[in-house]
């Protein structure tokens, strides 16, 4: 059997596994011999004609040949084009980096009340302190100036740890699930 008009004037190529499946055969209920059986077949077609091709090959597969005769109950014919597969990683890709950068910014959020819990102890700790900074001289202003220099080295230092060791982490995750790590370049620079 043919494609039709889909295929007219252009003939596609086919790819079929050879292994492990040189040996699957089924009896071709409308020829009566036993022929190869290929679970996954690939098909090229023109890029302009990619959904005319996965219709042709739906229409074939599961009306002219013997793949619907063939095939068990429940079971039936997928068509994919590397562009669908595309879209598919992209919209795992996307949910993974809405993931990431949600617990991103709870850690963040998590991270400022921590900060702001620390020096909320410390300035109440420290109230001798404060009042014999008052008592030689010093203003709200300069108070308050300490402890916020005191907030920003925290931050920092919790930074200047923290990415790091999530660097890391991530590199030591990346080769235990045996897969690549990259840091991006803006990242460096």
């Amino acid at each position: 059997g043919g494609f039709g008009g889909v295929f007219a004037d252009r003939t596609p190529r086919f790819y079929l596994p050879a292994r492990p499946f040189y040996r699957t055969t089924v009896e071709s209920p409308s020829q009566g011999v036993d022929q190869r059986a290929y679970p996954q077949l690939t098909v090229v077609a023109d890029t302009q004609r990619v959904e005319a091709a996965k219709a042709g090959v739906r229409a074939y597969l599961t009306e002219e040949s013997d793949a619907r005769q063939l095939l068990p109950e429940g079971i039936g014919v997928s068509v994919r084009s590397s562009g669908d597969i595309v879209e598919r990683v992209q919209s795992v890709i996307t949910r993974v980096t809405r993931f990431v950068t949600g617990v991103a910014v709870i850690s963040l959020v998590v991270g400022a009340f921590g900060i702001a819990n620390v020096m909320l102890v410390s300035v109440t700790e420290r109230t001798n302190e404060i009042g014999i900074m008052k008592a030689v001289g010093a203003t709200n202003r300069d108070t308050m100036q300490l402890f916020l220099t005191e907030a920003g080295l925290l931050g920092t230092l919790g930074a200047v740890l923290g990415v790091p060791l999530g660097l890391a982490v991530g590199y030591g995750a990346a080769d235990y699930a045996e897969v690549g790590f990259t840091v991006p370049l803006s990242w460096v620079a």
